[in-house]
C-alpha cells in the first residue's frame, strides 16, 4: 500500500478570542510555570556562547543593542524517522490536531531527555531565527496565539498516513545579557516588564534516544457541523480543520514508543 503524507497548509486564525503573548510572565504559550526558562529540558542551552552544537556564525543583534541570540542545531540524518498512523478499523477514523494554539501538530512527540511533547520541527511562532538564520525581534517581543483553525485527518479504513520528523525538536532558551530585555529588544512594548526573554531554538536528537509517539482519535467527525463535506473520506487519508473552540474529546490516545531514528507504526484498532 502506498503511503501518503499529509501536511495540510494552516487557514488564516481569527483575530478575536484567546491570545498568548510571549511577555515577561509566564504563559500558556510560553515555558511551562514552575519550570526555569532556561532549561531545555535535555539540551545544551549555550545560549551565552551565541552557537550550539552543529551551527556556525556568530550572535546575531536584535533591537537596540548587541544580544546574544543562539543558533540552532542542524537535523542529524540518522535521528530522522517516519511516524506512520494507519486505520485497522473498517470505518473512518479522525486524527485530532494536538496542541490547539501555537505549536499544534497531528501528534505528539516526547523525547527522552527534552521533556514531555515537544513540538515537532516545522518552525514555531517563537523561532529565534528564521530560516535564513537571521535573527526576528517579533518572535520573542510578541507572538499571539488566537482561536482558530489547526490541521487534522481523516482517515479512511485502511488508509495510512505518514509524517516525517527530522530527530530535532524546538526548546525554550533564555536570551542572557545586559541588553537582552523587553525595553532594549522590543522598545516601548516591553519597557518596565520584569522578567526574562525567550525563543524557541532546534536542538538536535541523539539516534536510538527514546521517544514516545501519541495521537488522539475519535470515530465523530469534528467538522459535522461546520463543515459536512469534509467528513467523507471514501479512501486514503482526508485534510480536515478542527476549530479549537469546538474540538471534540478523543475516544482513543494511543501512545507507542520508539527510538530516534527507527519509524514508528501507531495503529487504530476497533
Amino acid at each position: 500500500m502506498t503511503r501518503s503524507s499529509v501536511r495540510p497548509e494552516p487557514v488564516p486564525r481569527t483575530a478575536f478570542g484567546r491570545t498568548c503573548l510571549l511577555a515577561a510572565s509566564l504563559l500558556a504559550c510560553g515555558p511551562s510555570s514552575g519550570s526555569s526558562a532556561s532549561s531545555d529540558g535535555g539540551g545544551s542551552g549555550e545560549t551565552d556562547a551565541g552557537t550550539s552544537a552543529g551551527s556556525s556564525g556568530t550572535a546575531g543583534t536584535a533591537g537596540a543593542g548587541e544580544c546574544p541570540v543562539p543558533f540552532g542545531d542542524d537535523p542529524s540524518p540518522d535521528a530522522a524517522s517516519e511516524i506512520v498512523v494507519r486505520n485497522d478499523t473498517d470505518t473512518v477514523q479522525y486524527l485530532l490536531p494536538i496542541f490547539l494554539g501555537c505549536d499544534s501538530e497531528l501528534v505528539s512527540l516526547a523525547v527522552d531527555g527534552f521533556g514531555p511533547d515537544r513540538p515537532f520541527s516545522n518552525r514555531p511562532p517563537a523561532a529565534c531565527r528564521n530560516d535564513a538564520g537571521e535573527v526576528v525581534p517579533e518572535a520573542f517581543c510578541s507572538v499571539g496565539c488566537s482561536d482558530g483553525t489547526y490541521p487534522g485527518a481523516a482517515l479512511a479504513p485502511g488508509a495510512e498516513l505518514s509524517i516525517p520528523w527530522d530527530g530535532t525538536v524546538w526548546v525554550w532558551t533564555d536570551l542572557v545579557g545586559p541588553e537582552c530585555t523587553y525595553e532594549t529588544l522590543c522598545g516601548p512594548l516591553g519597557a518596565g516588564e520584569p522578567g526574562g526573554v525567550w525563543c524557541q531554538i532546534r536542538r538536535a536528537v541523539v539516534p536510538g534516544t527514546p521517544i514516545t509517539v501519541r495521537a488522539e482519535v475519535t470515530t465523530a467527525c469534528p467538522t459535522a457541523e461546520t463543515v459536512p463535506e469534509a467528513c467523507a473520506c471514501a479512501s486514503g487519508t482526508c485534510p480536515i480543520w478542527v476549530y479549537d473552540l469546538d474540538a471534540p474529546s478523543a475516544e482513543q490516545t494511543i501512545s507507542v514508543d520508539g527510538v530516534a531514528g527507527t519509524d514508528v507504526e501507531i495503529l487504530i484498532e476497533p
